[in-house]
């Protein structure tokens, strides 16, 4: 069912909640949440978060689109959050991966 879980977060990543990816598998969202922790290792929200700035690297490294609009495309709001993000993942700002 992990892998499923994952799938799901890897396609989904812009729009993806605990709550409803709890109720398609028919499960309590705590429940779900400590299952996700367990198997993966990871907090549901940091599996998610990772998916994001993966895909912002890729969206970065290959096209010529702002960065303002690779942080709505991949369902972030928060300029801010995302750099500091971004920085820890990839020990670099988003900017200089153009360079």
């Amino acid at each position: 069912m992990i892998i499923k879980i994952l799938k799901d977060i890897s396609t989904d990543y812009k729009t993806i909640d605990l709550t409803a990816l709890a109720k398609k598998y028919g499960y309590n969202k705590n429940y779900l949440s400590n299952f996700i922790k367990k198997e993966s290792g990871k907090s549901f929200s940091e599996l998610v978060m990772n998916q994001r700035l993966i895909q912002a690297h890729s969206l970065i490294t290959t096209t010529t689109m702002p960065i303002s609009e690779i942080i709505y495309a991949i369902g972030m709001k928060n300029k801010t959050s995302f750099y500091k993000k971004y920085k820890s993942y990839y020990l670099m700002m988003p900017g200089d991966e153009r360079k």
